[in-house]
């Protein structure tokens, strides 16, 4: 691969900002074409960008992450700007474009800690996840299948990507655990977690060790 509650409030004042689902904003948005731009502070340009959080049942038919993104003055066409632009950032957001880690389609809202981007992306397009799903899809029909493919399109996974190197991983329950190993009372505290995988958890726990 390119390869509780108070925590939840915690999470959520992470991202500052707050789009509902099918609701639409439409702001002047710096445009990166690669990690370099983002690492340097030397984006290309500013246009404007209308930017939705997409619904369940939208992801369910067409596939994809989290959110659209599309130009709101028609300045860029819908291939620019899933082949060419990279993220998107403005004063209180980062929206990374997961087609360019094949993380398959659509946007995903970042956070940037330190040299870090973290995001809660697809199924990547490639490994054993997209065979496993592809080959029970294949067996169970093409109802069942597409059934459970609906169902695949909605798994979230979240993701690390080190602007640094442009290295891309997992963050995991055995990622965490092995960054706490020098935090033994944050590591306890981890292990006593009844939901361990929970991307919430995973992330406030990664955090904590920054």
């Amino acid at each position: 691969m390119f390869k509780i509650k108070k925590v939840q409030i915690f999470i959520l004042s992470l991202f500052n900002i707050t789009i509902c689902i099918g609701q639409t904003s439409s702001l002047r948005r710096t445009m990166c074409y690669s990690l370099t731009e983002i690492k340097d502070s030397a984006p290309k340009q500013i246009a404007s960008f209308r930017v939705t959080k997409r619904s369940l049942s939208d992801i369910k038919l067409w596939g994809g992450n989290d959110y659209k993104i599309e130009s709101a003055d028609n300045s860029l066409s819908k291939k620019q700007i899933k082949n060419e632009i990279f993220a998107l950032i403005s004063s209180d957001s980062i929206f990374i474009n997961c087609h360019k880690l094949k993380l398959q389609n659509e946007f995903a809202l970042a956070t940037l800690k330190d040299s870090l981007l973290i995001f809660k992306a697809g199924i990547p397009q490639e490994g054993k996840e997209t065979h496993d799903i592809m080959r029970k899809a294949f067996i169970a029909g093409p109802i069942a299948g597409g059934i459970a493919g609906a169902q695949a399109a909605l798994i979230r996974y979240l993701y690390i990507l080190n602007i640094n190197t442009e290295k891309l991983e997992l963050l995991s329950e055995k990622y965490v655990i092995q960054l706490l190993k020098n935090k033994p009372e944050t590591l306890k505290l981890y292990e006593s977690e009844k939901s361990k995988e929970e991307s919430v958890l995973l992330k406030y726990y990664f955090l904590s060790k920054q």
